[in-house]
C-alpha cells in the first residue's frame, strides 16, 4: 500500500502509524443486512486487512428513529458499524 494513502488518517490523534498498522492487520465481520455494503466500503477505504459479511442480524441501530428515509439510515448505520470496528482495532494492542 502507498505510504501516502493513509497519511491523513495517521495524523489523527489516537491513530498514528501504530494504530494504522493495527487497522491493516484487523479483520472485520460485518453483519449481513442493508447497511453491510456501506460498512464494507468504509472499512476497505480505511485499510482494514480482511472484511467479511457474516450471516447474522446487525445489532439494533439506536439512532434509526432520527431518519425519515431508509436510505440515509442505512448509510449512517453502515458508517457506525465501520467506526466501531476501527476504534476497536486501534485500541487493540
Amino acid at each position: 500500500m502507498s505510504a501516502e494513502r493513509y497519511d491523513r488518517q495517521k495524523r489523527l490523534p489516537g491513530v498514528g502509524a501504530a494504530g494504522q498498522l493495527r487497522i491493516e492487520r484487523s479483520a472485520a465481520h460485518v453483519p449481513a443486512g442493508p447497511s453491510a455494503n456501506v460498512a464494507l466500503a468504509y472499512l476497505a477505504r480505511a485499510g482494514v486487512g480482511h472484511v467479511e459479511i457474516v450471516p447474522r442480524p446487525a445489532p439494533p441501530f439506536r439512532h434509526a428513529a432520527a431518519f425519515a428515509f431508509d436510505g440515509p439510515c442505512r448509510v449512517a448505520e453502515g458508517a457506525h458499524l465501520a467506526i466501531v470496528h476501527l476504534i476497536e482495532a486501534i485500541r487493540t494492542a
